[in-house]
């Protein structure tokens, strides 16, 4: 009887096992991920819909005693949830954390846009894939009409593009000079 020698093929095997090995954990890592993700959004979303209907009603009251939005608080050019809605009088309590800014601390971003007869305000939070896509210049433009393409979808999943936004808009009597 031969005895064959096998010692000089064993590493290649090894490799080869071990590639296969970490490809498929590689893979069960990123199903297991993008399974995690998802309830974590499903969770999100409602949240943030519940703290962007908080804010409208802020601002609807903070509008309807003074006659206008307030002015977004700037920060290196972006408009955020303005200060003015806790203090001096409280329309919120606190102004609430978008979970889905740069570190999940930072307050939903916020513009106005004014145009004859009328003033939009808008809530915003880029989403589950923190990219804000929605044109703000656009709004000033073109109104709201329209702007349901930039809404999230949550059926889409996690890495669906789209922003979560909420969008007031108050008529106003221009004609009124007291």
């Amino acid at each position: 009887m031969v005895e064959v020698n096998d010692s000089q093929s064993m590493p290649w095997g090894t490799l080869k096992g071990l590639g296969v090995i970490a490809v498929f954990v590689g893979t069960m890592g990123w199903m297991i991920s993008t399974r995690l993700m998802e309830p974590a959004a499903k969770v999100l979303v409602p949240r943030i819909g519940s703290d962007l209907k908080s804010l409208e009603m802020a601002i609807r009251t903070y509008s309807f005693e003074w006659e206008r939005f307030p002015t977004p608080d700037s920060t290196e050019n972006e408009g955020f949830t303005p200060p003015a809605l806790t203090s001096p009088i409280p329309y919120v309590v606190k102004l609430p954390a978008d979970p889905y800014s740069d570190d999940g601390t930072y307050p939903y971003r916020y513009e106005v846009a004014s145009s004859t007869g009328e003033e939009t305000a808008i809530f915003l939070s880029p989403g589950p894939d923190r990219v804000i896509g929605f044109p703000f210049e656009d709004l000033v433009k073109h109104g709201v009409r329209g702007f349901n393409r930039w809404l999230y979808a949550p059926t889409n999943g996690v890495k669906s593009a789209g922003d979560i936004f909420r969008v007031v808009t108050e008529k106003r009597d221009t004609t009124n000079t007291n």
